[in-house]
């Protein structure tokens, strides 16, 4: 019985230590004061939507509306592009590179006690990833680039999470 007891031990120092150093470590919870809630989120609509969820989830409290704000958290879509990433030997395209960029910026409303008003300047994140062309089945292809586009923008609206909760 102690044989096991010294097993299972060992068994959970191995795994935390190989946690330990693979660089995993648990995501600090966000934590804003109370004097810049509740927050507004403004701009691009499904990015907006994504960023109120993901705030949502962590308590954080949200408004309705910028006049019952006491911040406002900016987001824009800044570019969203496909290009060749690589030519076939038929001289078609092989791969398409799809990136997608961002800018996020926090203020608190101009009525706060604080003269230091701005919270996360405006920053640009961006994401990308590669998709594989093919030309026998083009409506797979749309379909595939319809989704890739939505996994970009979660990307996107995870480094804006990530922005907020280690400014």
């Amino acid at each position: 019985m102690n044989n096991r007891l010294t097993i299972k031990a060992t068994l959970i120092a191995v795994i935390t230590l190989l946690l330990t150093a693979c660089g995993y470590q648990l995501q600090k919870p966000i934590t804003i004061d109370d004097s810049i809630q509740p927050v507004y989120i403004d701009g691009d609509r499904l990015m907006s939507l994504a960023l109120k969820q993901q705030l949502r989830s962590n308590g954080i409290t949200l408004a309705s509306n910028s006049s019952t704000a006491n911040s406002i958290i900016t987001v824009a879509a800044v570019d969203n592009e496909s290009r060749s990433y690589s030519v076939s030997a038929d001289a078609r395209d092989a791969e398409v590179l799809r990136s997608m960029a961002a800018s996020i910026e926090w203020h608190r409303i101009i009525g706060s006690k604080n003269s230091n008003r701005t919270l996360i300047q405006k920053t640009i994140v961006d994401a990308e990833v590669v998709q594989i062309k093919n030309p026998d089945n083009v409506a797979a292809q749309n379909s595939e680039g319809e989704i890739l586009v939505r996994e970009l923008r979660e990307r996107l609206v995870e480094k804006m999470v990530s922005l907020i909760r280690y400014r």
